[in-house]
């Protein structure tokens, strides 16, 4: 990668990209949702949670609640709890314009089930696949 006074110049083993503007996205990022006291002293990200207890080896508090539910909220809290940390709850943000797939149980709930070949075991495997097909059904969904 170069730039010169007005562009720069992205170099690949078979094109020269230009731009006058770049954007570099070097890893993940997290996606938190606005939400009432957000900016608040002790209110951080799961992942800077996650940060501060397994690079820094620095406990961010003793209890802790979780708002939001995903596959990686869920297994940031259970890192958190090995390291100590009581969870009280995992939680669902409050439901307005900007949260509605974030608040919504049904779609958490399949989202889960979708990525039941992360869980930890084959028989938690196995049995969220029986969940997911009888979910499915139950909720008429057109995946069935």
């Amino acid at each position: 990668m170069e730039r010169d006074e007005s562009s720069w110049f992205i170099y690949t083993e078979d094109v020269v990209f230009s731009s006058k503007q770049l954007l570099l996205a070097a890893g993940a990022a997290e996606s938190p949702v606005p939400i009432p006291g957000w900016t608040l002293l002790g209110v951080m990200s799961v992942g800077a949670a996650q940060v501060i207890t397994k690079v820094h080896r620095v406990k961010p508090g003793d209890r802790g609640i979780i708002i939001g539910v995903n596959v990686l909220s869920a297994a940031i809290a259970m890192e958190l709890h090995l390291a100590g940390i009581d969870i009280a709850a995992m939680a669902l943000p409050p439901l307005h314009r900007i949260t509605t797939k974030h608040a919504r149980p049904k779609e958490i709930v399949e989202a889960l089930l979708h990525s039941s070949y992360l869980a930890p075991s084959k028989l938690l495997q196995i049995g969220s696949k029986f969940m997911t097909n009888h979910l499915m059904r139950s909720l008429g969904s057109p995946f069935t």
